[in-house]
């Protein structure tokens, strides 16, 4: 086989077959995974579908800064032996090769996020969309790197636009041009913890991400069949949680997060057709040993001021405070409510992932808030008896966590009279899934030039024989006709019968 012929068949037997499986898998692995919001009985789909993403977490200069070359002066050159010369310029080189390995990296994985959310929104056709704060790397970053970071942040959700005052002003998300807002609230990587938030940083990220600490609500399609009480509501709150824990750096900015949530207190409907999705950062407070995050809160040193510098829930004392406030207490008088759900909590920041349901427990000496796993209180039974809110922690859409997606539905039952919620995730795969399938299109793309440029070249200039002409008379070489030298078989003809010839008359005459 010639070297073309080979360079053809692995082309078209391994490297194509490959290249089609890869891209079907990267860019339909929504449909491959069945990933989809919840359909309703009549297999409509859920009027609320909520595109959930966690903490894309844009990185920049700050991770560049370490791979820094460290300056020198000629004169420590020139006291260095040639060995020691030449090991410095390696590992100056080194590093160099790190810092533009890192600056591909930080390419490719705003390409792989853009990814992420272009597919899934394109094949699972949400409603509404929500990036649950820690959109950037680091609140400690001046305000010309917040810029360059939030304009590649902007790059990746090229089709959307963030909430405006006036969305807020207005208060419902009912019309279709949500699809393309994003609903989203600070992370802890966008202005800090309570121990460090500031307002010039809280302005900063209003003016690249838009505002926070509103409501929005959401009416699903009327049923004639059913006149409730109360039309059903579904409000969407959008709550900066970062500022609610104390030691806190700046208490108006608490304030302004209390107020809020008091507003929502006296908003709450005492029935069942009003439910509510929190959408915040910090996860409410849970025990150990239910999340992969536990319980914890660091201090600044009192000299920076003894503030909070990290948390990884709201506190439980907040945590209740929020539940009571936004949910009412599920085992309280209110008419109406029994066992229905209240809404749903949906957090970030934790990038593993979590679910989990916070009830009312009144099986103690004391009633108190209590939190299980989503599993065990589905396998319990309670869920039918108990009021409850769930919470889902989303788990982050990085790379190295999978490029989640959640789906999060939510729709009004008009028989049972109350609303009804599910989630589910999508994922793709790590990074490396999305690198690998590029690196294939484009070695593909490589290949079929190599191979269509080289079949053109032998197309426009055939191959010549440049050997003597043989004559039609010459006679053939019998070893390119018969290379085995095999002698052909011997035809006998059959011998003719000799006839003796007659004597012509005339010549008799003569002899006479």
């Amino acid at each position: 086989m010639t070297v073309k012929g080979l360079l053809t068949t692995v082309f078209v037997d391994l490297l194509l077959p490959a290249l089609v499986i890869l891209n079907i898998y990267l860019y339909f692995y929504p449909v491959l995974y069945s990933c989809a919001f919840s359909r309703l009985s009549d297999d409509t789909p859920a009027p609320f579908r909520l595109l959930t993403l966690a903490d894309p977490q844009i990185e920049g200069d700050t991770t560049l800064r370490k791979y820094e070359r460290p300056r020198r002066f000629a004169e420590e050159l020139e006291s260095l032996s040639l060995v020691e010369r030449l090991l410095v310029e390696a590992r100056d080189a080194h590093i160099s090769l790190k810092k533009h390995a890192k600056m591909l990296d930080l390419w490719g994985n705003d390409l792989y996020l853009s990814h992420v959310y272009k597919t899934v929104k394109r094949l699972t056709y949400p409603t509404h969309v929500t990036v649950l704060g820690d959109m950037l790397g680091s609140q400690w970053i001046s305000d010309e790197e917040f810029q360059r970071r939030s304009n590649r942040y902007w790059r990746i959700f090229d089709d959307a636009v963030p909430v405006t005052a006036e969305d807020v002003e207005r208060g419902t998300a009912d019309d279709e041009t949500w699809i393309n807002k994003l609903i989203m609230m600070p992370g802890n990587h966008d202005v800090g913890y309570a121990g460090d938030i500031s307002r010039p940083r809280l302005r900063r990220y209003e003016n690249a991400f838009g505002p926070f600490n509103y409501k929005l609500a959401f009416h699903p399609p009327a049923n004639a069949s059913f006149t409730p009480r109360e039309p059903p509501e579904l409000r969407i709150a959008v709550l900066n949680s970062l500022t609610l824990d104390t030691p806190i750096w700046d208490q108006s900015l608490a304030d302004d997060s209390y107020s809020f949530v008091d507003s929502l207190a006296k908003n709450r409907s005492q029935y069942p057709t009003q439910a509510t999705v929190l959408l915040t950062h910090l996860p409410f407070h849970k025990q150990h040993g239910l999340c992969v995050d536990g319980p914890e809160i660091i201090h600044f040193p009192p000299d920076h001021g003894g503030g909070i510098r990290s948390q990884n829930f709201v506190t439980e004392t907040v945590s209740d405070l929020l539940k009571g406030q936004i949910f009412g207490v599920p085992g309280g008088n209110e008419a109406g409510y029994g066992a229905k759900s209240r809404g749903v909590v949906m957090t970030g920041h934790d990038h593993e992932g979590c679910q989990t349901v916070h009830f009312w427990d009144e099986d103690g000496e004391e009633a108190r808030w209590n939190v299980v796993k989503h599993q065990e209180w589905v396998e319990s039974g309670k869920e039918k008896m108990v009021g409850s809110i769930r919470e889902v922690t989303v788990r982050s859409m990085m790379g190295e966590f999978g490029g989640n997606a959640g789906l999060f539905s939510a729709w009004f039952d008009w028989e049972n009279n109350e609303w009804k919620f599910d989630y589910s995730s999508c994922l793709l795969g790590v990074q490396h899934v999305w690198w690998t399938v590029h690196v294939v299109n484009v070695i593909a793309v490589i290949w079929a030039v190599v191979l269509a440029f080289w079949y053109m070249v032998v197309f426009i200039f055939p191959a010549k024989n440049t050997g003597p002409a043989k004559s039609d008379q010459t006679k053939a070489d019998p070893s390119e006709t018969n290379p085995a030298n095999i002698a052909p078989p011997k035809i006998v003809l059959p011998k003719k019968r000799r006839v003796p010839a007659k004597k012509s008359v005339s010549m008799e005459k003569k002899k006479q």
